[in-house]
């Protein structure tokens, strides 16, 4: 890793490892609370971590937006639903903190351009409670969408954040070192933080600092831990960069503040995707109108729940679907509201997602069928399991046992509801290749309400703090709210810049 031979000696009142969204949240929030010599520390070529690609919106309550639209949403109703999610296993406190600054956060964002748009159509809005999603109709300072990833990427609400959070760090002349790895965390003799050594391209560095904020992200590109700590096994799919290797709790695991029994999320299995393919036939294959069934050709779920690959062989399924459901979905794509399919609305440059990804199906199911690696089609059902490596007999069982499901409109095995079971009887067939997804990874060290970290005592190590994906506590594999990741990664990070900066500046806790 870089020349260490050199080694430079540099002073900070706070470092802050890691240079994602909560990170640079926590270094701006330090230097308006009057910290003056803060450096960010970030081991990749760019910063923004995650939330550069990854946080398309956020939830927040009692927020600018909401109150423009005469908006009621209730703290307390949010704090129970989260708590409730978590079935009570997660921190009260720490959901408090995140909940009651979440709106407050939107209009921090907004007193540096930002306009945020409430969804009140969106999955941020069920259960009889007004809405609470915040994000943009449009994608931001000019980025644009992508073909097999129109629906996320720059341009929503974290790489808009990341962006406006280095205009301040040169505003505040915070110092933004990439491709600089922390390797390991200093304490003093009564095991406060007092140093960091990180390493640099053509250098090592000493860092001699009052404060440590840990915000280095989760472990999603992290095959060895994600096996470990989450039976995540097989062939999945990650959206985490790959430096994302859990490098902050291995540093906290060395001063005794690493918590494997906090890790929350990602409840492996529900984030069924085909991705990075075609986004065509991801979204065919995630229809809840899709036989569903693993690579033995038995089916395993309701296939509108999209669960239940953590038990299947590989950790994997394939979607079964004919023709004559395909021309269907393509004469009226859409999404479910109650009982009925709706065409989505206008979202800005992705205008129509839910209409305009049938355009480029059929193409893209004849260019993955003719690879036959993660998209097979076949005449018969025979034929097709042989392609997936499948006994012809069984898979052949299952279609009919599942066709009987949608002539009689009652499906006595899983109980999918009628709406969705369409029959698979006219060729061709195809069979595309599911496997689980997950975004990150959440937990590792315990922090209080202030965003300190604790050691396995829950004892306060002073001068140590935690934020973002680092940490656990604050929600359990019942994720309770969309959008609840980007929310408290920033909401954590103001709290922890904030009081970094009064233990500095003050000595204050």
């Amino acid at each position: 890793m870089g020349n260490k031979e050199k080694t430079e000696s540099l002073q900070a009142d706070i470092v802050v490892i890691g240079g994602g969204g909560s990170g640079l949240v926590a270094a701006v929030s330090a230097a308006e609370a009057g910290c003056k010599n803060i450096i960010v520390l970030e081991k990749s070529g760019r910063p923004g971590g995650n939330t550069y690609h990854g946080a398309v919106g956020m939830m927040a309550v009692d927020s600018p937006a909401q109150r423009r639209l005469g908006i009621k949403a209730s703290k307390d109703q949010v704090f129970k639903e989260a708590m409730e999610a978590g079935k009570w296993t997660v921190d009260p406190k720490l959901v408090r903190a995140y909940i009651n600054k979440s709106g407050d956060m939107i209009g921090w964002f907004e007193s540096r351009g930002m306009k945020f748009k409430v969804d009140s159509k969106g999955p941020f809005s069920g259960g009889g409670r007004p809405p609470i999603g915040h994000g943009f109709t449009v994608r931001q300072n000019g980025h644009k969408a992508t073909k097999n990833e129109p629906d996320i990427g720059p341009g929503w609400v974290g790489s808009t954040v990341v962006e406006a959070m280095l205009k301040d760090c040169d505003k505040y002349g915070i110092k933004v070192l990439t491709m600089t790895k922390a390797e390991n965390l200093q304490t003093d003799e009564k095991g406060d933080i007092c140093g960091v050594v990180a390493v640099a391209k053509d250098r090592v560095l000493h860092i001699k600092t009052k404060a440590v904020i840990m915000s280095a992200g989760g472990f999603g590109a992290n095959k060895e831990w994600l096996a470990k700590y989450y039976n995540i096994r097989g062939n999945f799919y990650t959206n985490s960069l790959g430096s994302l290797t859990g490098d902050g709790l291995k540093m906290a695991a060395e001063i005794d503040a690493f918590d494997d029994s906090n890790l929350g999320h990602p409840d492996f299995g529900l984030g069924l995707c085909h991705h990075p393919w075609s986004f065509s036939v991801h979204r065919l294959m995630t229809r809840p109108d899709m036989l569903l069934v693993n690579k033995n050709g038995e089916r395993f779920m309701d296939e509108s729940f999209m669960g239940g690959l953590g038990r299947q062989p590989g950790q994997i399924c394939f979607a079964i679907v004919d023709t004559k459901t395909i021309n269907e979905i393509k004469a009226k794509p859409g999404f479910l509201v109650g009982t009925e399919w709706k065409v989505e609305e206008d979202e800005g440059d992705i205008k129509g997602t839910e209409e305009d990804w049938v355009t480029n199906l059929d193409i893209d199911l004849e260019k993955e069928s003719a690879e036959g690696k993660k998209t097979w089609k076949a005449d018969t059902i025979e034929k097709l399991a042989q392609q997936i490596g499948a006994a012809p007999e069984i898979l052949k069982a299952t279609v009919e046992r599942y066709n009987a499901f949608c002539d009689a409109g009652y499906d006595s095995e899983c109980l999918k509801d009628k709406i969705f079971l369409k029959a698979i009887r006219v060729p061709p067939f195809y069979a595309i290749l599911g496997r689980g997804f997950i975004d990150t990874t959440n937990g590792g060290i315990n922090v209080n309400e202030r965003m300190e970290a604790l050691n396995k005592n829950k004892k306060v190590i002073k001068g140590f703090y935690a934020t973002g994906d680092n940490t656990g506590g604050w929600v359990s594999r019942n994720y309770a709210h969309g959008g609840t990741s980007a929310t408290w990664a920033f909401c954590s990070g103001f709290i922890a810049g904030e009081n970094a900066a009064g233990y500095v500046l003050n000595g204050k806790r």
